[in-house]
This record gives C-alpha cells, sequence and structure tokens, in this order.
C-alpha cells in the first residue's frame, strides 16, 4: 500500500464541497488514515508550493490558500499517488480530463478545489511538514 497527501483547498470548503470530494475519495477505494481541518500558514504555502513562491502570480495564491480553513488528508491504497493524481486531474481545470475531480468541480487554475502530491519526493515533504496535526 502507498499513501498520498491530499488537502482539500478553502474554495472546497467554501463551496460546501468537502462531503462529496471525499465520497468520491473513498468510492475510488481510498482508506482515510487521518484528516486535519486548519488555516494554513504562509510558511506551509511556501514549503508545500515551493516552485510557484517567485511566480508573479504567488501573492494571490498565498492570500488565496490562507484565506479559510483546508482539511489535509492521508489517504492510502495501492499506487496512491499515482491514482490520486488521476483522480484529482490537471491542475487547471479547463485543462482537466473528463469526470476528474478538478473538471467536474475546479473553477479555473487556481481554484481548483484540492491538492494532492504529486511523486514520492512531495509526498515525504508534505507528511513531514503535517505530521504534528496529523497523527
Amino acid at each position: 500500500m502507498g499513501r498520498s497527501l491530499v488537502t482539500l483547498k478553502p474554495d472546497c470548503l467554501e463551496r460546501n464541497l468537502e462531503k462529496v470530494i471525499l465520497e468520491i475519495i473513498l468510492k475510488n477505494g481510498f482508506l482515510i488514515l487521518s484528516q486535519k481541518r486548519l488555516v494554513l500558514t504562509e510558511k506551509e504555502v511556501s514549503i508545500v508550493w515551493n516552485p510557484c513562491v517567485s511566480k508573479k502570480f504567488y501573492p494571490k495564491m498565498v492570500k488565496y490558500l490562507t484565506r479559510n480553513e483546508s482539511i489535509i488528508l492521508v489517504v492510502e491504497n495501492i499506487r496512491a499517488i499515482e491514482k490520486m493524481n488521476f483522480l484529482v486531474g490537471h491542475y487547471d481545470s479547463k485543462n482537466a480530463e473528463k469526470n476528474t475531480i478538478r473538471y467536474n468541480f475546479g473553477t479555473n487554475i487556481m481554484e481548483n478545489v484540492i491538492h494532492s502530491s504529486l511523486n514520492e519526493k512531495e509526498y515525504f515533504k508534505e507528511i513531514n511538514l503535517f505530521s504534528n496535526v496529523l497523527f
């Protein structure tokens, strides 16, 4: 079994989509090992979304990701990272594959309701960041 870290972003909670998305995750064979509702800090955003720090849109991204609560999840499944990324879809909702979470619920490139670990290296970075609140 493998694990992935998933974040239901502020727009997901503001639109009351968390139950629907959690149900989709469970129906796709994932076990939810841990979950925590919290407001992300600017430091946490800079670590998880590090490749974006130097981008022009980054201040807007920080404001979005810290404006309200998110839900951090640790999920488990065979090839969890690969399967979750497929289920989540492309980061730009307009380019997301049909029937993915972002295709169905995302509204734009930033407000795309969900984040999942890109790869194993990113998973370990993210789990280390949030392990004190998740376990």
